[in-house]
């Protein structure tokens, strides 16, 4: 998996994307930077399955549930 872009794109009005303010979170949070590409590639996962229209439109229960259905994949190596 390659490495997550630490490139800082800027959307058309200067504000930070998305992707850019996750990845700002996971360093305050103090996430090791060898970690950041996993929890990116959860997260990718997570909206494929989903598809929501808005990240505000999810229930807790969507959340809950595919926290759930993840953390039952055999596939994936604890951290």
């Amino acid at each position: 998996m390659p490495d997550v872009n630490t490139t800082r794109t800027r959307r058309e009005d200067g504000a930070p994307s998305n992707w850019d303010r996750y990845l700002d979170l996971l360093i305050r949070r103090e996430v090791p930077a060898k970690f950041r590409q996993w929890y990116v590639r959860r997260v990718e996962d997570f909206l494929k399955d989903l598809k929501p229209a808005a990240l505000s439109a999810l229930t807790a229960d969507q959340v809950t549930d595919d926290l759930r259905r993840m953390s039952a994949r055999s596939d994936l190596a604890e951290w």
